[in-house]
């Protein structure tokens, strides 16, 4: 299940008990924001640093191509990367 790409809506149900984290307390709104991708770890401090190094080449599914650049699907976890569009014609398309 890919929490990141799922609202809540879709990843819980009425009456279900969770754990969350407090984001923001307003008090004259009368509102608590709360979080649960908090509570996992943050992917970006050991699992992709360990994974990826600089000048690694790799291997993704374009996602999206917009004019500041293009996002890759490197894997699963990994959605969104761009790379600018002047370092495109380092691109090579691999079928």
């Amino acid at each position: 299940m890919d929490k990141a790409y799922q609202t809540s809506f879709e990843l819980l149900k009425k009456g279900q008990k969770i754990d969350a984290v407090i984001l923001s307390i307003d008090p004259d709104r009368e509102k608590i924001a709360l979080g649960l991708k908090q509570l996992e770890p943050d992917p970006w401090t050991d699992k992709i640093p360990a994974q990826f190094r600089l000048g690694d080449e790799v291997s993704g599914k374009v996602l999206k191509m917009t004019d500041f650049g293009i996002f890759l699907e490197m894997e699963e976890a990994l959605k969104g990367s761009s790379i600018r569009r002047r370092s495109c014609s380092l691109l090579r398309a691999v079928r």
